[in-house]
């Protein structure tokens, strides 16, 4: 019998398997057009392009004058911008099958 994988690779695992996209949400002012964003942040894109996982990535999908709070938060309108792209990312996995428009 092999080994468990730790829950961190099993996870990453399955989603390369499965097909996923993510929406990397970011804290603080990884989300600030303004700013630079962390290590931890820039580490999660590094790793799901490594993985070749799809992904929304908040800062280039976003407008820092309508879509953020002054405290770096996603506005209403940066929530629901957010929820079409994923709507179009999972309407055209149902239709085609993948995600690669999504990334």
């Amino acid at each position: 019998m092999r080994p468990l994988l730790p829950p961190r690779d099993a996870a990453l695992r399955l989603l390369a398997v499965l097909g996923a996209v993510i929406a990397l949400i970011g804290i603080g002012l990884d989300l600030l057009p303004s700013a630079s964003p962390s290590a931890l942040f820039r580490n999660a894109l590094h790793l799901l392009e490594a993985l070749h996982l799809s992904y929304l990535n908040p800062r280039e999908a976003l407008d820092a004058q309508r879509d953020y709070a002054p405290d770096g938060h996603w506005s209403s309108a940066g929530h629901q911008k957010i929820a079409g792209l994923l709507e179009q990312c999972l309407r055209a996995f149902f239709a085609r099958g993948d995600f690669v428009d999504c990334a």
